[in-house]
C-alpha cells in the first residue's frame, strides 16, 4: 500500500482530531443501540474512550456481534465540549 492511504488517516492528516467509524456495515439495532450509549455518554462528560468502551459493552452484552465493529482513530481521552 505504498503511497496509499486509508480515509481514517487522510482525516487525520487533514487535521481532524478524531473520526469514529466502522469495518463493516451495522444492523439497525446495533446502530441504535451504539447511538444511545455513546452520545449519552459523551453528552454526561466521558472521554471518548470511555464511551466507546461502554458502547462496545453494551452491544456485547445485548449479543450483537457488532460490538467489535466500531473504531476511534484519535486520542482515547479526547473529550466533546460544550459551545
Amino acid at each position: 500500500m505504498l503511497g496509499r492511504t486509508g480515509i481514517a488517516e487522510t482525516f487525520l492528516r487533514a487535521g481532524v482530531s478524531g473520526l469514529l467509524g466502522t469495518y463493516w456495515p451495522v444492523g439497525d439495532r446495533s446502530a441504535q443501540l451504539f447511538a444511545q450509549t455513546f452520545y449519552s455518554r459523551l453528552a454526561q462528560g466521558q472521554v471518548i474512550g470511555l464511551a466507546l468502551h461502554d458502547a462496545r459493552s453494551a452491544l456485547l452484552e445485548a449479543d450483537l456481534g457488532d460490538w467489535a465493529n466500531y473504531l476511534h482513530y484519535g486520542s482515547f481521552n479526547s473529550l466533546i465540549k460544550a459551545p
